[in-house]
């Protein structure tokens, strides 16, 4: 796969996880009819420091910075399973080795003593 290809693979996926958990931010927060709370919430502590989310005070500011900060957080995930996903493909042995349930995990020993 191309250089090209694998960068638009992997923002094109990243932006469709971004937005699949924008929407049950949003489908949670109108069911607590509190629209935009989670994102003002994770913006307000990441980037002001919050801990009282009582204190919260829902802004375009603090919604629009932590969208932006999720979407690129999923662009750079896509980019890397995307990236990942064409190493295996010229090399089978890498895709098994990264994705087995047994990949690093130690082995357990033969015998358990009482």
């Amino acid at each position: 796969m191309n250089r090209q290809k694998v960068l638009h693979e992997g923002i094109l996926v990243g932006l469709a996880g971004a937005a699949a958990v924008a929407i049950w931010f949003l489908v949670l927060d109108l069911i607590t009819a509190s629209p935009f709370r989670t994102p003002a919430l994770l913006g307000a502590v990441l980037f002001d420091g919050l801990r009282d989310p009582a204190a919260l005070t829902i802004t375009p500011a603090l919604v629009l910075k932590y969208t932006a900060v999720h979407g690129l957080a999923f662009i750079v995930f896509g980019l890397a399973v995307a990236g990942l996903f064409s190493l295996a493909e010229r090399d089978r042995h890498l895709l098994f080795g990264v994705f087995s349930p047994q990949a690093g995990a130690p082995s357990p020993p033969d015998q358990i003593a009482i």
